[in-house]
């Protein structure tokens, strides 16, 4: 992995610790820095990074990571905080870096031994499993907006079909098409998060609304190209469990 990860997750947490206003410093390293390490500072959090072992694809590299934590000393909430307004602002955000793109994934902070001996005082250790998919030169979309409105959708997918007249073509054994008429469709699945767009979509199963409204749909992907178009919703879907988070399944038509 050619991402300087250490470097990344150093800014985002002192920056955090900055705006929680902790009177706590922030060391990241990897495991043989940390090993080398002689001091120990009590208002210093130790943050060492453990990379496993990474599973190679065409064109993407799916790399797992540990972030370990060694708290303030004689505490650890300040740690846990920070640790966990992280977890919280990155998971399933995305890093773009000259030209490298990376999907980020990462588990609330749990303690994994409490009373460490460090130093004159005692320490607890913390640690985050994370995901890091990395991409190079991918096109993904950056922002999906409904009527002016960012939606975070948990899934996405958009769709181009064209229907054809096929006529055949004097002295030529293969036949040429023509476009006749052609479609291009949205689908996508939000977490049923009370807004104004899911207010709508339970409006017109309710009959409130007749369902031939217009969405403007804007799609901005990560190289700034935007697709803009005036959609109607063709279907909607609510799906919700016991055991898991309701989430609403729409798909629009231009």
């Amino acid at each position: 992995m050619n991402y300087n990860f250490e470097d990344f997750l150093n800014t985002k947490l002192v920056n955090i610790a900055r705006n929680l206003n902790l009177d706590v410093n922030i060391s990241v390293s990897s495991e043989q820095t940390f090993a080398n390490n002689k001091n120990s500072d009590p208002d210093t959090i130790y943050i060492v990074v453990k990379y496993l072992t990474s599973d190679i694809q065409f064109n993407a590299e799916t790399a797992p990571v540990q972030i370990l934590a060694l708290s303030e000393q004689d505490s650890l909430d300040k740690t846990k905080m920070i640790l966990n307004k992280f977890s919280i602002d990155n998971n399933w955000q995305v890093i773009i870096d000259n030209g490298t793109y990376i999907k980020q994934q990462y588990t609330s902070p749990v303690v994994l031994s409490n009373f460490n001996e460090v130093g004159r005082g005692m320490r607890s250790v913390l640690y985050i499993t994370g995901t890091l998919t990395i991409m190079e030169n991918v096109l993904d979309i950056k922002k999906l907006e409904i009527d002016g409105v960012e939606y975070k959708p948990i899934g996405f997918n958009i769709s181009y079909s064209m229907s054809v007249d096929t006529q055949p073509v004097q002295d030529k054994e293969i036949a040429t098409s023509s476009k006749t008429v052609s479609t291009f469709a949205a689908s996508f699945t939000l977490p049923m998060i009370e807004s104004d767009f899911v207010n709508d979509v339970l409006d017109i199963l309710d009959e409130e609304l007749q369902g031939n409204e217009n969405y403007t749909v804007k799609i901005t992907f990560q190289n700034e190209k935007v697709i803009t178009k005036d959609m109607k919703i063709i279907s909607a879907q609510i799906i919700t469990g016991i055991n898991q988070v309701p989430s609403l399944q729409v798909g629009l038509l231009r």
